[in-house]
């Protein structure tokens, strides 16, 4: 069953198949609305998207595995500036993921935490669908 703890306010998933690449989703438990888009490194990317309270946003760029990566980019405004981002790659069956509040962090008064499925320790739990980023008050 998958479990996000009560605090949380906004939740990232990355689905990551074995060697298949992975896929990033966002799902908006916040009391407020925030803005997503996806992009790869290779310099393609996706409009920037409304995401209310209680909606799921999937990126439409996925991880393959080829170490080209992901970008999720969410951010408290429409113009997408200074997003918090969450980068996903994979080589060679291998995932790499980075939390990253380089560009900003619009979302820095909450907390924010990684989880990882079959994984216990201090800032993981177990959750069916993926890796789960989370921030919230």
């Amino acid at each position: 069953m998958a479990r996000i703890l009560g605090f949380a306010a906004l939740s990232l998933l990355a689905a990551l198949p074995p060697a298949l690449g992975g896929s990033l989703r966002v799902y908006n438990s916040c009391n407020f609305k925030f803005w997503c888009s996806s992009a790869k490194n290779d310099g393609t990317s996706t409009a920037t998207t409304e995401v209310l309270p209680g909606q799921w946003y999937t990126a439409e760029k996925q991880a393959d595995n080829d170490n080209i990566g992901a970008v999720l980019k969410c951010a408290l405004n429409s113009y997408n500036g200074e997003p918090y981002q969450v980068e996903l790659a994979v080589q060679n069956g291998k995932s790499w993921l980075d939390l990253s509040a380089v560009d900003g962090h619009p979302f820095l008064a909450y907390h924010r935490h990684a989880e990882i499925p079959g994984v216990s320790g201090f800032f993981f739990n177990n959750i069916q669908t993926g890796v789960s980023v989370s921030a919230g008050k």
